[in-house]
Order: structure tokens, then C-alpha cells, then sequence
């Protein structure tokens, strides 16, 4: 049998990353009008949609 790696997943759509971490979408969106959370953490998409770069995220926390 052949074990294959599973990709980690990097960007999450905005309500996916809320339901993970409690934190929610005005949150997310004040964070990122104020500038403290930049393009490498939240990003619109050209569908208009926002992502969140989990591992990013992650350093963000590690960093505070």
C-alpha cells in the first residue's frame, strides 16, 4: 500500500477559519481595516471572498 501526503490546507475561507477559532468575522474584518492583520494573514480573493492564511495566523499568536 502507498501512504501519500496529504497537502496542508494554508488559506481558509473566513466563516471556516471563525468556526476554528471562535473568533469572529467583524473581528477578523476590524483587524484587518486597522492594519494589524495584513495580505499575508487575510486576503480577497477575485471572487470577493476573504481567506485566512492559517499558518500565518498561527505565527501572528506565536509573536504576541
Amino acid at each position: 500500500m502507498e501512504i501519500r501526503a496529504v497537502p496542508a490546507i494554508k488559506w481558509v475561507k473566513l466563516n471556516r477559519f471563525c468556526q476554528l477559532t471562535g473568533i469572529t468575522e467583524m473581528a477578523v474584518r476590524k483587524k484587518r481595516h486597522e492594519g494589524k492583520w495584513n495580505e499575508q494573514i487575510v486576503k480577497c480573493a477575485k471572487d470577493g471572498m476573504l481567506y485566512v492564511n492559517i499558518e500565518e495566523y498561527q505565527k501572528w499568536i506565536e509573536q504576541s
